[in-house]
């Protein structure tokens, strides 16, 4: 199933391809005496709406010759309008096509580099057999190479010469300096996630060098395959940190209990760097042998490994650990930390005290009851929102939650963030209208993290609300927004994505649109994604496709 973490990952990469080639290629100019053709390309910038619709017209009634033109404009980097060139390209058709693959003979990188990134916007078996001969030529320019391999994985990916090429390419282009190999290895394990590549990618790990074990770990993971889990295990005794880090999480994703001694083991070494990843490892495993080997590694001066020692002794529900836990969530806590949470891109204070807060509320265990209470006269605010959280996870004490909600309208920004994380641990119902409430908020961060709990929390109050939020400028609170979507089933979240995926103005995110769609299955989408597959130039080709697959597949 495509997801979007996946399909983040492929269009960050093709954003940024875009933009280095816009904004690395060489200058170019136009023949001077062509103003005509000069003219109508700056009109592509136009802030005025009419004035890019009449320059794509007259771009567009030119035809083939305008092409080579518009290619040289965009290397420059006098411009990233990649949407309003592909409306261009459409309208001439396959003449189009004809004039980029032309454009690849081009002396010059930039224009070539142009060119392979537009044609990764059409569906023509002629620019697979050009892609696959620019990635095998090793004596081409390498972000040529590069972007000719992205564009294989992104719109060619469900034909089957293209799984074949890229197994092929796991037996040659595995190097440390080589992108290309963990482009394909990420294609392979994470967007596409073909079983038939557990065999040759282990194969792979086990015989390359640093950077690929390192790679093929976290794809082998995203297979989900236990063939993989004594390989990965072997990579634990590896003297590369980056390797061992990526079996350490590899494992705890694979799920499989064999890794339990093997991760214990790396715990207990106290001249091991993988400490720290092992015990979050060993409470995803979920498996109680980890926790007598947890606990005695508790009382340790590494705040970060500490941290996710208590996090898994909560993930253990080791009530074994209550009196230490306890113990942890009164110590005095006189300096606020900031780290970034990747998964959320959210900001906020990850102590050892919320720890043993979040710990105290899986276990669920009523001694703890009391020493909560008491928390509520503690001078840290954060403390006194946390240890109400818990409460109420273990006792289901209403008023425990209101004090948690009401901490949401606080002046104090560090405190309202310390009341969005408590209840997006919690997920309760009640707590969906003062989560709307704060979609307006300043802070970008934190309205992301709202969006995602109201997408887990799935309630229809919240379609509304979401509808205008993903209308948001900052992509990512748009994107959330339309992940939360999929989540809460509402028949007025298929009309709004399908109005999005025919607006010019979301031409980069129509491929987040398409496989929220797909998540949904609502086979009204279907004849519409079609539509879009009836063009020439699409973004996302090879996603629509499969998202239409996946659908009607759907019972």
């Amino acid at each position: 199933m495509v997801k979007f973490a996946r399909i983040i990952f492929m269009t960050t990469l093709f954003m940024s391809i875009l933009a280095f080639s816009f904004c690395a290629a060489p200058a170019y100019s136009l023949d001077a005496k062509d103003e005509k053709m000069s003219e109508l390309l700056n009109d592509l910038l136009s802030s005025v709406p009419e004035g890019r619709a009449n320059a794509v017209s007259e771009l567009a009634s030119i035809g083939a010759s305008a092409v080579k033109p518009m290619v040289i404009f965009a290397a420059k980097g006098r411009a990233n309008y990649d949407a309003v060139m592909i409306d261009v390209l459409n309208r001439i058709g396959t003449p189009a096509i004809d004039a980029l693959m032309e454009l690849y003979e081009d002396d010059s990188i930039g224009a070539r580099r142009t060119a392979l990134t537009l044609l990764s916007a059409v569906n023509d078996r002629r620019v697979l057999k050009l892609l696959m001969t620019v990635v095998k030529n090793s004596e081409e320019n390498w972000t040529i190479r590069q972007e000719a391999f992205r564009s294989l994985s992104m719109n060619y990916s469900d034909y089957p010469e293209t799984l074949e090429f890229c197994l092929e390419l796991l037996d040659w282009s595995l190097e440390p300096s080589n992108q290309i190999s963990y482009w394909n290895v990420s294609y392979l394990g994470h967007y596409l996630k073909e079983k038939r590549a557990v065999e040759p990618l282990i194969a792979s790990m086990l015989k390359n060098p640093y950077q690929s074990r390192m790679y093929v770990a976290g794809a082998l993971a995203n297979l989900g395959d236990k063939r993989a889990v004594q390989p990965i295990i072997t990579l634990l005794k590896d003297k590369d940190d980056q390797v061992l880090y990526a079996a350490i999480q590899a494992l705890g994703k694979l799920g499989d209990v064999a890794a339990v001694e093997p991760l214990i083991s790396v715990l207990r070494d106290k001249g091991s760097n993988g400490r720290v990843l092992a015990a979050e490892s060993l409470g995803k495993l979920g498996d109680k042998r980890a926790v007598k080997p947890l606990m005695g590694v508790l009382n340790n001066d590494d705040k970060k490994f500490r941290y996710n020692v208590v996090k898994a002794l909560g993930e253990l529900k080791a009530v074994e650990a209550l009196d230490q836990l306890i113990a942890i969530m009164k110590e005095p806590n006189p300096e606020t930390k900031k780290e970034v949470n990747p998964s959320m891109r959210f900001v906020a204070r990850l102590d050892i005290n919320r720890a043993a807060f979040e710990a105290l509320g899986k276990i669920g265990d009523k001694r703890a009851v009391e020493p909560l209470e008491d928390m509520y006269y503690d001078e840290d605010s954060c403390n006194k929102v946390y240890a109400a959280a818990a409460l109420y996870k273990i006792t289901g004490d209403e008023d425990a939650l209101e004090f948690v909600i009401r901490a949401t309208r606080h002046v104090d920004e560090s405190i309202k963030k310390c009341a969005v994380n408590a209840l997006s641990a919690l997920k309760a119902p009640e707590s969906v209208d003062a989560l709307l409430a704060l979609l307006d908020d300043d802070d970008n961060e934190l309205r992301t993290i709202v969006i995602k709990t109201l997408g887990e929390i799935k309630d229809p109050r919240s379609v509304e609300p979401l509808i205008r939020t993903s209308r948001y400028k900052k992509s990512y609170v748009g994107m959330e927004a339309l992940r939360a979507f999929t989540k809460i089933n509402d028949p007025r979240v298929v009309d709004i994505l399908l109005s999005k995926l025919e607006d010019e103005a979301f031409e980069n995110t129509r491929m987040f649109i398409a496989v929220a769609l797909g998540d949904i299955g609502d086979k009204s989408a279907i004849a519409p994604l079609e539509k879009r597959l009836g063009k020439t130039f699409v973004i996302g080709h090879g996603v629509i496709r499969r998202v239409i697959k996946k659908i009607k597949e759907k019972r």
